[in-house]
C-alpha cells in the first residue's frame, strides 16, 4: 500500500503548530513564514488550512482562501522525508475539488520564477502563467527624513477608501491584497478598503495605498500600491510614512508591481532593493 492510500485529510487546528514547525524547518533555509502565521490565520478564520496525515503524523499542508469567485492556493508544503511520493499532487487535486464545490471560477497562486519544479507541477495540473511581478523593499530606518515640500492627507475610513478606489481603479486586471492576487471586483476592493489606508498628495489627484501586513496576520511591514505618482512625490511620501505613521515595530515598506512596469522603474530609481521574481499562475475551474 502506497503512502497516498494511507492519507487522512482534515482541517488544520492550532495544536498542529509543533508538527507544522517541524515540517517547515528545512524550507527556505529554516526561514519559512508559515509557522509564524499559523495561529493568527486559524484564529482569524482567514481561509482554511488543510493537512494530510498518516498515523497522526502530518505529511503535508496547504492553505486556501476564497474571495468572491476567486480561489487562492498558498503555503503548500510536504514533509522532507515524504517528498516525490505524490503527496503534493494529491493536495493540489484536493484543493481544486474543494474550489469547484465552492463555485470558484478562477484559481490562482504565486511562486518564484526560479522554482521550476513547483511551476512544472502546477502547470501539469492545468495552471498557466498570467502575470509576472517583482518584489521590492526598503528598510524604514534607511529612508531620509528631509523636510517635506509636499503636503499629504491620510484617509482611513473604509467607505471613503472604497469610493475612491471605485472611481480610480487600479491599472491592472489583478490586484494584490498582501501576497494574494485577485481579480478586480467589488468584493476585492471592499477587502482592500478594510485593510488599507490612503495617503493623498495635495498637488496630485492620485494616491498611494498602504496595506499594513499585520492585517493579514504577518509581521509589521507596509505594502505599498501606487499608480500615477512621480518619483519625487513618492520619495516624500516614504518620508511622510516614516515620520507620521511608522513605529518601532514597523520594519520595512515593500511593493510587488508587475515586472517592467512604470511602478517597477520608479522603485528602482528611488532606491528600493529588489529580490524575488514572482510568477502568478491561474486556472479556470468553473464557468460563470
Amino acid at each position: 500500500m502506497s503512502v497516498i492510500d494511507k492519507l487522512h485529510v482534515r482541517n488544520g487546528v492550532a495544536s498542529d503548530l509543533e508538527q507544522i514547525s517541524e515540517l517547515c524547518k528545512s524550507i527556505w533555509n529554516g526561514r519559512d513564514f508559515l509557522p509564524t502565521v499559523w495561529n493568527n490565520w486559524i484564529s482569524n478564520e482567514i481561509g482554511s488550512f488543510i493537512v494530510v496525515e498518516s498515523e497522526n503524523q502530518i505529511l503535508g499542508v496547504y492553505h486556501h482562501y476564497l474571495l468572491d469567485s476567486d480561489s487562492w492556493l498558498e503555503t503548500l508544503r510536504v514533509h522532507e522525508q515524504y517528498r516525490r511520493q505524490g503527496i503534493a499532487q494529491f493536495m493540489i487535486k484536493d484543493y481544486l475539488e474543494r474550489s469547484k464545490k465552492l463555485n470558484a471560477v478562477n484559481s490562482r497562486l504565486v511562486t518564484s520564477i526560479k522554482n521550476t519544479a513547483s511551476r512544472n507541477l502546477f502547470e501539469k495540473h492545468g495552471f498557466s502563467e498570467v502575470l509576472r511581478s517583482q518584489y521590492y523593499s526598503i528598510e524604514l530606518d534607511t529612508i531620509s527624513t528631509n523636510s517635506l515640500q509636499e503636503e499629504f492627507s491620510i484617509i482611513k475610513d473604509s467607505k471613503q477608501i472604497y469610493s475612491l478606489l471605485k472611481k480610480s481603479p487600479m491599472d491592472n486586471r489583478l490586484i494584490p491584497l498582501w501576497w494574494r492576487w485577485w481579480q478586480q471586483s467589488p468584493a476585492a476592493l471592499s477587502e482592500l478598503s478594510h485593510n488599507s489606508f490612503l495617503i493623498i498628495p495635495k498637488s496630485y489627484s492620485s494616491f498611494i495605498l498602504v496595506q499594513p501586513s499585520k492585517h493579514y496576520g504577518y509581521g509589521n511591514d507596509f505594502q505599498m500600491l501606487f499608480s500615477d505618482i512621480s518619483e519625487d512625490v513618492l520619495k516624500e511620501c516614504l518620508s511622510f510614512i516614516k515620520n507620521n505613521i511608522s513605529s518601532d515595530a514597523n520594519k520595512k515598506i515593500f511593493s510587488i508591481p508587475e515586472t517592467d512596469s512604470n511602478q517597477a522603474k520608479i522603485l528602482d530609481n528611488i532606491g528600493f532593493n529588489k529580490s524575488t521574481n514572482l510568477v502568478i499562475l491561474e486556472q479556470r475551474i468553473n464557468s460563470i
